[in-house]
């Protein structure tokens, strides 16, 4: 999600797809790891200059896990919150 206006981005990203350091979903299949080890580099690597980019632009970026809003839905809501009253 982006506002233009508010010059602000959420980006939520699934921990298993975009890699979430330290987290027990990010797993690596154990068949055809090259495949799979070279689609999450991608990931991560498309992530970071989705990132540089909305930043050089002057965007405020704030990045949600899945495993977050599934463990501590509360915590997120009021993350978001802050984010969002901050940027305003």
């Amino acid at each position: 999600m982006v506002s233009i206006k508010g010059g602000w981005a959420i980006q939520v990203n699934g921990c298993f797809w975009h890699r979430h350091a330290g987290c027990a979903r990010a797993t690596l299949p154990k068949r055809n790891r090259d495949l799979w080890t070279e689609k999450f580099a991608a990931n991560v690597e498309r992530d970071r200059r989705l990132a540089r980019a909305l930043r050089a632009e002057g965007f405020r970026l704030l990045v949600v896990w899945e495993c977050q809003l599934d463990e501590r839905p509360a915590h997120v809501a009021a993350k978001l919150r802050r984010f969002v009253a901050n940027a305003a």
